[in-house]
C-alpha cells in the first residue's frame, strides 16, 4: 500500500511525485509513458528553467530524476478508482488486482 498515487506521469505529476518522494512518503506514479504531452513534441520552450530544450531531453531528465529519487513507477493507464476500506483503490487494465493509497 501507498500513501500516495500520482496518476500521472505529465510534468505537473512527475513534480508532484518527486515533492512527495522528498517528505518521505511512500509514493508511485503511473502512466503509459513518462513526459506527458511533451513527448509528442519535438522541442519545448515553455518549460519553466529552460529557454528551449528537445523533448527527448526533456524526458531523460524526469527518468533519471525518477531513477535517482526511487520512485515506483506503474506503466499503465488507471481504468477505475474506488474508495475502499479506508483508502482509494485503482485498478489498471493490466492488474485488475488494486494498488492501493490511504
Amino acid at each position: 500500500m501507498y500513501e500516495l498515487i500520482v496518476v500521472s506521469c505529465g510534468p505537473a505529476g512527475l513534480t508532484a511525485t518527486v515533492f512527495t518522494v522528498r517528505q518521505r512518503m511512500k509514493v508511485a506514479v503511473t502512466g503509459k509513458e513518462v513526459g506527458g504531452q511533451a513527448i509528442h513534441s519535438t522541442h519545448v520552450e515553455n518549460y519553466l528553467g529552460f529557454e528551449g530544450i528537445a523533448s527527448e531531453g526533456l524526458v531523460e531528465r524526469f527518468e533519471k530524476q525518477l531513477a535517482e529519487q526511487f520512485v515506483e513507477f506503474i506503466r499503465d493507464e488507471v481504468a477505475k478508482i474506488e474508495y475502499g476500506t479506508g483508502c482509494y483503490e485503482l485498478e489498471t487494465p493490466r492488474a485488475p488486482s488494486s494498488e492501493s493509497a490511504q
